[in-house]
């Protein structure tokens, strides 16, 4: 029973917040145009804002105010696990249909930091970065945002899991 609660839960606050980031997307890609470059950490409190509503969400209307760590996590989780779903769907239909011109956007920016970091790398890393950022593709981006979305919330989780663990005492 509490899976599907949990379940429940993690799609609303995750598909809020998925939409709440994509949203900051857009914002980003009308004033800067490039929505996937080093100022996307601007939108990085939202997924942290709703995987907290979801914990406590939880814990308020599911456990009558108390959470496990594990009930914590697994909602945490799960909401983490929407959010990335919808998100990098949304970006990758983006650049499939509306703009593709920001994977170029995107490609120009990180060349840039390669040649800014060309001293530090050993030439087989730097021709290895040099490769990966040609070969960049609308489905490369919305997987890195997936993986980067997901592994966030993972470990935002696990802090806000710990921080509102309240298990129920035992009754004698």
């Amino acid at each position: 029973m509490n899976l599907n609660q949990s379940l429940r839960l993690a799609v609303h606050y995750g598909s809020i917040s998925a939409l709440c980031s994509f949203g900051v997307f857009l914002l980003l890609y009308f004033m800067v145009k490039n929505p996937l470059g080093n100022i996307s950490f601007v939108g990085a409190w939202i997924p942290i804002v709703f995987i907290v509503l979801a914990i406590k969400s939880f814990k308020e209307n599911v456990g009558d105010g108390y959470i496990t760590y594990g009930q914590g996590l697994r909602t945490g989780t799960w909401t983490s696990l929407f959010i990335a779903i919808l998100f990098s769907l949304l970006v990758y239909i983006f650049l499939n249909l509306i703009d593709a011109s920001i994977i170029e956007a995107y490609k120009e920016e990180a060349l840039k930091q390669l040649e800014i970091s060309k001293d530090v790398l050993n030439k087989s890393m730097y021709y290895t970065t040099l490769e990966g950022i040609e070969k960049t593709t609308a489905g490369s981006l919305a997987m890195s945002e997936f993986y980067t979305k997901f592994i966030g919330g993972f470990i935002v989780s696990l802090i806000v899991a710990a921080f509102f663990k309240s298990p129920k005492p035992i009754q004698n």
